[in-house]
């Protein structure tokens, strides 16, 4: 990877994978699903409620084409997430084990909020706005 400071931006969204040393994935269904890190930086779609997702992704390609990824508390505004359950406007958001968000569950259990949702309401697989932070274990 270069180490450019062209490679340095404000708005917290990258290129991935960054150079040809990171496994490329298919993320062209993945739009609006959040990613996971592995130990090397290889991302792919979250599978956990419980353990913090590092990215979102925003534009996905097939593999071996880039796709546009945003770091979780990163971002300066609004971005679209998909929806794995019923979520209302500006309910408080937590990460779903397919990648997607799903209404903060509440006090009594184990999950991870990433943020709150928008003006927009939503079923599962609904794509909408949301604001998101990094990633907050509750319980």
């Amino acid at each position: 990877m270069s180490d450019s400071s062209l490679q340095a931006r404000g708005n917290a969204v990258f290129q991935y994978p960054p150079d040809a040393t990171f496994t490329a994935a298919d993320f062209s269904a993945a739009r609006g699903l959040l990613l996971a890190a592995d130990a090397n930086g290889n991302l792919s779609v979250n599978t956990s409620t419980t353990v913090p997702a590092a990215a979102i992704c925003l534009d996905g390609s097939v593999a071996g084409k880039p796709s546009a990824v945003g770091v979780l508390g990163g971002l300066p505004g609004p971005v679209w997430v998909k929806l794995s359950g019923t979520v209302k406007p500006f309910n408080r958001i937590q990460q779903a084990n397919d990648g997607g968000v799903t209404a903060d569950a509440g006090p009594g259990t184990a999950r991870v909020v990433v943020g709150t949702l928008g003006s927009l309401g939503g079923n599962a697989g609904d794509i909408v706005p949301a604001v998101l932070t990094e990633g907050n274990i509750l319980s």
